[in-house]
């Protein structure tokens, strides 16, 4: 914990005082850093070594410097690449992953069983959506697209997954959920008032919702296959609707 403040301690003051070099002590213990910076100067992180009673020698100090001028440009051009293969994943107009990066979170979760156990998939789609478009424009409909985005972000938590298979549907990933916090998380959802948005001139804009439970051993396929037939008695039974497909119970 100690060390964790002193760490804290030191990159603050590289940050804000423009150091190249701090020591930061606290009692016996002491932590130099050196910092690591890109070619505009940003601070990327630092170099440390924690020290006891006993300062660096010159010549060594000369070669933690050196040091960290050569993780540097390495640091940054692997910060660059981790930037360029998210921006990659995503989808441009929701900001939402696209579908191989949904699928691929999704494959990634049925091959862990810790995360796999009580999975909940949601498969959502906007009613009508093509009216949307006809009636008030493709800029509305993206309008549309981006606030559901936003909508879902906001009510899903920090290890769920949202993806944009394609048009206006929609596929979240929700990892060890009990179907209890699902149907909450759910029930949220469908009372989001995307009409207002869109500026939809008294149209109701609703959503249909395919909720399936992965089985052992099922490949994403099947999954997929099954969270559209959801949908689909979902589109089938009125619109506006939530089907849960394989669990003892199912809810509008």
């Amino acid at each position: 914990a100690m060390e964790h403040e002193l760490q804290r301690s030191a990159l603050e003051r590289l940050e804000t005082e423009a150091l190249d070099v701090v020591i930061v002590r606290d009692g016996p213990e002491a932590l130099a850093a050196y910092a690591m910076r890109d070619a505009s100067a940003k601070l990327l992180g630092a170099l440390t070594l924690s020290m006891c009673h006993h300062s660096l020698e010159p010549l060594h100090r000369r070669t933690l410097v050196d040091l960290a001028a050569c993780l540097a440009p390495l640091i940054a051009e692997a910060r660059m690449i981790l930037n360029e293969r998210a921006e990659a994943a995503r989808d441009p107009l929701t900001d939402t992953l696209n579908r191989k990066a949904i699928e691929s979170a999704l494959q990634g979760v049925l091959s862990d069983p810790l995360r796999a156990c009580e999975c909940i998939v949601l498969l959502i789609d906007i009613d009508h959506f093509k009216r949307i478009n006809d009636a008030l424009g493709h800029k509305a409909g993206d309008r549309c697209l981006r606030e559901l985005a936003s909508a879902v972000r906001q009510r899903l938590r920090s290890g769920d997954h949202l993806g944009r298979l394609g048009g206006d549907e929609f596929l979240a990933v929700l990892p060890a959920t009990k179907l209890g916090v699902a149907k909450g998380i759910i029930d949220r959802l469908v009372r989001t008032d995307l009409s207002a948005v869109i500026h939809a001139d008294g149209r109701s804009v609703t959503l249909s919702i395919g909720v399936i439970a992965p089985r052992p051993g099922e490949s994403i396929e099947e999954v997929l296959e099954r969270a559209d037939r959801a949908l689909y008695l979902a589109k089938r039974g009125g619109r506006h609707r939530t089907v849960f497909a394989g669990f003892e119970e199912s809810g509008d």
